[in-house]
This record gives structure tokens, sequence and C-alpha cells, in this order.
């Protein structure tokens, strides 16, 4: 009984550090049970300070421990351990029945069956004695049944419990789109509603934070969708509430530099971990002498037949395959996965719908290509993907990206 209640104060100590609001109730009852049990059976001064101080401290600190548990989930997930009582009871009743007097020099009825059984099952069976090795044998796996099971029932008990959160539903990520149309205001807004996030909204569905768990981790993508500043700082609030609910911490990657006092405001602390490039398409230009090298490797190129090509959807399969060998190749050669999250992957569905820039070969066999994506600021050009085949001539992306910008400068577009 010791060493059970001993690992049960352990696993009550590790669902504490969590923040688990059935865990710092239990632990509540049980010091309030030892103060009035060490003030009352023989006062002992010592043991009840401790106790009153760890109760102290508890109530001191109840709004740390706000992990609450699903009680739907909850009351479903307590039947494996009622039916494991019942069968080690079941057992152990069978058990005393049907063993020989001999064994504890009883003749247990039916009902003493019974009590012998929950009695050793809770551990307190001091009084009954066995007169063979068998009944020893017995009554210690009887107690190692019991313990074990009341183990796997404070388990059961003080485990948290949330709703599990699923990958996105459809209805969420329209949801998302519609509120990135309404109220999108950044370049990452497109990887908002990509595929490998969750949604989360805000009580009036008027804002939307974007986020993946790892591990216990909610890691949201840049600021919330929101109408305005107030609404922005008001979903990171309901955001942060719905994280510690769920045993998650909130971590945001990529923020402007704006959003900088926004996060402080909150007591976050913030990382810097690059800078966003961004080209001036009013001003930049091919002419002048720090252009001379690019237009060189241009000219040399287009001499050996290469040729930029402005792809408008929707592309048809046969350039799709094409685009995705190209993909796999530049995946192959530089060793790496896709990453996603604030980039893209290469998706047949998505690139359908866009234009894509390519760089193509005298045979009509495509080298590199740059996709264009939607991009919530007015005036602003996004892409994603950047990639070229292996036996791409030296300069390929400099001679894509020179012609990205000429492209776009005569779409009318402000900034990339």
């Amino acid at each position: 009984l010791v060493v059970l209640s001993g690992v049960i104060m352990l696993a009550l100590s590790v669902f504490l550090l969590k923040g688990l609001r059935n865990a710092w109730i239990a632990a509540v009852i049980l010091s309030s049970l030892s103060l009035v049990a060490h003030l009352t059976k023989g006062i002992d001064w010592e043991e009840a300070i401790l106790a009153l101080l760890t109760l102290s401290t508890l109530m001191y600190q109840h709004k740390s421990y706000n992990i609450r548990p699903d009680f739907r989930l909850a009351r479903r997930s307590i039947w494996p351990g009622r039916i494991a009582v019942a069968g080690v009871l079941l057992f152990g009743t069978i058990g005393f029945y049907l063993l020989n007097p001999s064994h504890f020099n009883v003749n247990f009825s039916l009902w003493q069956s019974f009590q012998e059984a929950l009695t050793t099952f809770l551990l307190i069976n001091i009084d009954l004695k066995p007169a063979t090795p068998f009944a020893n044998q017995f009554l210690m796996g009887m107690h190692i049944l019991g313990g074990t099971t009341l183990a796997f029932l404070a388990y059961l008990l003080l485990r948290p419990l949330v709703s599990p959160l699923h990958t996105q539903a459809e209805a969420d990520h329209q949801k998302a789109l519609a509120l990135v149309e309404k109220y999108g205001s950044s370049s990452l807004d497109y990887f908002k509603t990509y595929a490998d996030k969750l949604f989360w909204f805000a009580a009036d569905g008027e804002s939307c934070i974007a986020f993946k768990i790892a591990r216990n981790y909610a890691l949201v993508l840049e600021n919330p969708v929101a109408k305005d500043e107030a609404a922005c700082l008001a979903a990171i609030t309901a955001f942060e509430a719905y994280c510690r609910k769920n045993g998650l911490r909130a971590s945001y990657y990529r923020l402007p530099a704006g959003s900088k006092e926004r996060y402080e405001k909150l007591g976050k602390k913030l990382l810097p971990i690059g800078q966003e490039a961004i080209v001036n398409l009013e001003t930049w230009t091919m002419t002048g002498h720090r252009r001379q090298n690019l237009r060189t490797a241009i000219n040399k190129r287009s001499k050996q037949g290469y040729v930029f090509q402005v792809n408008r959807p929707p592309q048809n399969d046969a350039f799709l395959q094409q685009l995705r060998a190209v993909s796999d190749a530049w995946l192959r050669d530089m060793d790496r996965s896709e990453l996603v999250f604030s980039q893209g992957q290469f998706d047949e569905t998505e690139l359908k719908n866009q234009v894509i820039l390519s760089l193509e070969n005298a045979e009509g066999k495509v080298v590199g290509f740059i996709n264009l994506i939607p991009d919530s600021i007015a005036g602003e050009a996004n892409f994603d993907l950047m990639r070229k085949t292996e036996d791409a001539p030296h300069g390929t992306m400099d001679f894509l990206f020179a012609k990205l910008f000429e492209y776009l400068q005569g779409e009318g577009f402000k900034t990339c």
C-alpha cells in the first residue's frame, strides 16, 4: 500500500506540473485529509504544518491548473477501469470460494469470498493468514492485481481528457478562406489556409488563427486573420486561453516587425530569425552597370534556345507532369523534403489554377519554374516554389527572377 501510494503521488506530481485541474483537485483533497488526520489523530505539528503549507500553495496557485477534462470523454474512458475492477473482484471472489479450506483454514461462503476479494483488492487485508505456499501466492497475486488496477484507475481519473484536435474540416477550411478574402492583410495568408493547418475561430466567427500542433505546442503562422487591431488582440488572448485549456503552449512564427509591440504587451518574448526580402518593382531595372552580368547571362541562354514562358491557368496535365519531374529532381538534388507550414509544396490541384513562369530549352523541356500565389496586400505579388532540374544551366534561377520582375512590372505590381 505504501509503494502504491508513492507511485500515485509521483504520478500526481507529474500531472500537477502539466497544469491538470483533476490533479489539483486530488492534491487539495489529499492535503486536506492529511492536515485533518495529523491534527486529530495524535497531534503532529510538523506534519500538519507541512500539509497546511502544501494546501496553501495549491490554493494560491489554483489559476495555474486550468486544463479541464471533457466530461463526456471522461465518462466514456472510465469504462476500462470499471471492467478491470469488476474482473479482479470476480476473479478473487471465485478464487476464495473455490479454494480448499486447508489453504486458509476457512471455508468461505460466497459473500465471505466477495468480502475477502474486496479487502485484498484494496490492499487492506491484514487479518487473513495463508496456511500454504499456494495460498500465500494467491494472496500476493491478488495484492498485485489490486495495486495495478488501482494505479490504472487513478491514471484514468487524473489524466487530461480534452476534445481531440482533428485535421481541418472542409467547412472550417471554407470559413478560413472567406475570412482571408475579407480581412487578409499579409503575404502569408495563402499558407494559412493550407491543408496542414488547424483553425481556431473567435466566438463571433470574425477572426481566425491558423496553427499546427507539435508535441505540446500550438505553432501559429504569423498573426490572426482579423478585422482590426482590437479584434486581433482579442483573438490572441482567447486563443491563449484555449491553448491552456487543452494543455498547449502557443508559439507564433514569422511575425512581421510591426507586430513586435503587440506581442510584447502580452508578455511574449521575441526571437529574430531572419528578414523578409521585398523588391521594389517601381525602381527595379535591368539597365545600368550593376545588371551587366545578368543581362549577359540572359542573352547567352537566349542564344542557346532557352525561352521564358508565362503559363496562365488552367494548366494542362502534360505541363504539370513536366513540373512534377522538375520538382522531384530539385528535392532529390537538394536532399530535402517538402517543408510546408510557412511555404507551399508541389500540389497539382493548387498549381493547376496558378500562373507558372517557366524556363524551357530548345526542345520545349522545362528546366526551371516559379509559381505565383495569391497575396492579400494590394499591389504586391508573391511566389512560392522555385525549382530547377539537375542539368539546368548555370544562372537558371537568376534568369527566371529577372524575367519574373519584368513580367510583374508589366502587370502593374509595385512590390514582390
